[in-house]
């Protein structure tokens, strides 16, 4: 369901894999307190990531909590976007890209998976 979503924060894959770790352990919490989250699985994932993304990227932006709404917007507005490290230039350039410029738009994300 979070594929589906019209857009995605622009943060380093490191600090989404801390998104992960947090929804497991919501997860983990709502168990033990009996809280029955199965109907709102669907939302918890997607959501709960969305937000602690939005979080980091505040962060990387050294923004007070109430710059939320404002970075939310540029993120819908497509105006803020991520540099790439130069491990994922080189790993783009390994599966053909062209233009591997720190600001480049890559046909698709670098993956060190693939």
């Amino acid at each position: 369901m979070a594929h589906c979503l019209p857009f995605s924060v622009p943060i380093l894959p490191g600090d989404a894999s801390l998104a992960k770790n947090f929804i497991a352990d919501i997860k983990v919490q709502a168990h033990r307190e009996k809280i029955d989250i199965i109907s709102e699985d669907l939302a918890l994932v997607p959501v709960g990531s969305i937000l602690f993304h939005l979080v980091i990227l505040r962060t990387y932006l050294n923004r007070p909590a109430e710059n939320d709404l404002d970075i939310y917007e540029f993120i819908m507005a497509n105006r803020v976007s991520r540099t790439w490290t130069v491990h994922e230039q080189a790993l783009a350039a390994c599966h053909g890209e062209d233009d591997t410029s720190s600001n480049a738009h890559f046909n698709s994300i670098p993956d060190p998976h693939r």
